[in-house]
């Protein structure tokens, strides 16, 4: 598994990840107490490749989309590991 994650206005209310392979896996937001911003994770199957984040409103309006790019070239073709 994979987990993805950063932090989120507080107009965010859904988040996701696009795969290449089709289909969407759908994450989590936690605010916590006292905290500026929610928390959002998103954990993915290490053999699927995720091509962008979204990010959507109440009303599932997305107001982001995050176009994701191997960071390391070796990425791009690497299995996963166990």
């Amino acid at each position: 598994m994979v987990l993805h994650y950063g932090t989120a206005q507080a107009k965010v209310a859904h988040v996701a990840a696009v795969l290449m392979e089709g289909g969407r896996v759908t994450g989590t937001l936690q605010t916590p107490q006292g905290a500026p911003q929610a928390i959002w994770t998103v954990t993915v199957p290490a053999d699927k490749t995720v091509t962008a984040l979204e990010f959507a409103n109440d009303e599932g309006e997305t107001i982001k989309r995050i176009h994701r790019r191997p960071e390391v070239a070796s990425e791009v073709n690497a299995r996963p590991v166990g």
